[in-house]
């Protein structure tokens, strides 16, 4: 059944929005209402200022999220994504609890690490870390020895080898193992070599033998050697009484030599 008149679709004027009104007859012959819109989104007519709410370039509650002109957004409390990719450029971030598995770490600054006890493990054999010095408790541990380095304490568990030369004044302990000495200019024992190639001086009351020094013994290789030395007296030199001695601290004859054969002294 026809309605037997015609009527205009009423239009509103929008770039992006037409409502729409249709009347008709339904199959009883009711008069009915429908009302149909339809939204234009396109290149050339959409602007976002129609939206309610939205402001490019910064995130809204419950808002369309639309990046700014220069393509930056801000405001947003909090992003979960799957994967982040491309390239990130951050300002500090004062509360990372944990990273993941990194390819590479490059830090310019410093790395520093609060508490009273941190460790950093390595995993893999071919794991490592590259560093010129470390430091644990004030001590500093070297990992590999720069050009120049100055210092005031040095102490290894390892070997310490030098193919240049050492110079300075060196202080040390007790050496219970050297096997070899280069060539020396000159050797002084408890005193500084000045006028000799060889200076010994006694040191109060060690190495006595009643009131004589032993300065220096020399023994031979055989299990019941011969034994040579030579003693200075430990007393003052006013007194004329006191001497050097020389000779043999074992029964054996005491020769002297010339030409490489015996030669009685004259």
């Amino acid at each position: 059944m026809s309605s037997g008149f015609s009527y205009p679709q009423p239009r509103f004027q929008s770039s992006i929005y037409n409502p729409a009104f249709y009347l008709s007859l339904d199959s009883s012959g009711y008069l009915t209402y429908d009302y149909a819109q339809t939204l234009y989104l396109s290149k050339g007519d959409y602007r976002m200022t129609y939206l309610s709410g939205v402001v490019p370039g910064t995130a809204s509650i419950r808002c369309a999220l639309v990046l700014g002109a220069s393509g930056s957004i801000s405001g947003v409390s909090s992003l979960s994504a799957t994967n982040l990719t491309g390239t990130l450029q951050t300002e500090s971030q004062p509360n990372i609890t944990s990273l993941g598995s990194l390819s590479g770490l490059s830090i310019s600054g410093n790395l520093s690490f609060s508490g009273s006890s941190r460790s950093i493990s390595k995993t893999g054999a071919s794991s490592y870390i590259d560093a010129r010095e470390y430091r644990q408790i004030g001590t500093i541990f070297l990992t590999s020895i720069p050009t120049s380095l100055s210092l005031n304490n040095l102490s290894t568990s390892g070997d310490i080898s030098c193919s240049g030369v050492i110079n300075g004044i060196l202080a040390y302990g007790n050496q219970s193992a050297i096997t070899t000495v280069g060539s020396l200019t000159e050797v002084g024992i408890n005193s500084t070599s000045t006028n000799e190639y060889f200076s010994i001086t006694g040191s109060g009351w060690d190495f006595l033998i009643g009131s004589y020094t032993r300065m220096m013994t020399l023994t031979g290789s055989n299990t019941t050697p011969v034994q040579f030395q030579i003693q200075v007296h430990n007393g003052n030199r006013a007194t004329t009484a006191n001497a050097s001695w020389i000779g043999n601290i074992t029964n054996n004859d005491l020769r002297f030599g010339v030409n490489n054969s015996t030669s009685i002294p004259t």
